[in-house]
């Protein structure tokens, strides 16, 4: 770990999730603030409840978080990508989104380079 540390307020979309909760303990163990944007389904402190489906109608409340950092832990789609970038911009510092390899077994099977049908999700 490197010598010099700060804190960093880090909003997490979808951080209740599978994976999510791993990240939170990790950021906070390295001393940063996290907020986690999640659908209201479990208690967390330091969370915003709402829909990812519809992050415009949440807007307000996320600007107001003030992150540092945005990780989207559950960004599936362009309009999911450009509604982040709309709610965020000149908010936030940096935005970061995570993906799954299944997302990128799925396009190679839509492109052919991938054998066997889609998968259930």
């Amino acid at each position: 770990m490197s010598r010099y540390h700060f804190q960093v307020r880090i909003l997490l979309i979808g951080g209740s999730g599978f994976i999510g909760p791993h990240v939170v303990r990790a950021l906070e163990r390295r001393g940063h603030d996290v907020v986690v944007f999640h659908r209201g389904t479990r208690e967390l402190p330091h969370a915003i409840a709402g829909d990812r489906n519809r992050l415009g109608e949440h807007a307000s409340a996320l600007r107001a978080a003030a992150p540092d950092v945005v990780v989207d832990l559950i960004l599936s789609s362009g309009s999911q990508a450009r509604e982040l970038m709309r709610v965020f911009a000149g908010a936030t510092r940096r935005v970061v989104a995570l993906s799954s390899c299944d997302v990128y077994r799925a396009c190679g099977v839509l492109h052919g380079s991938e054998p066997g049908p889609l998968e259930a999700v």
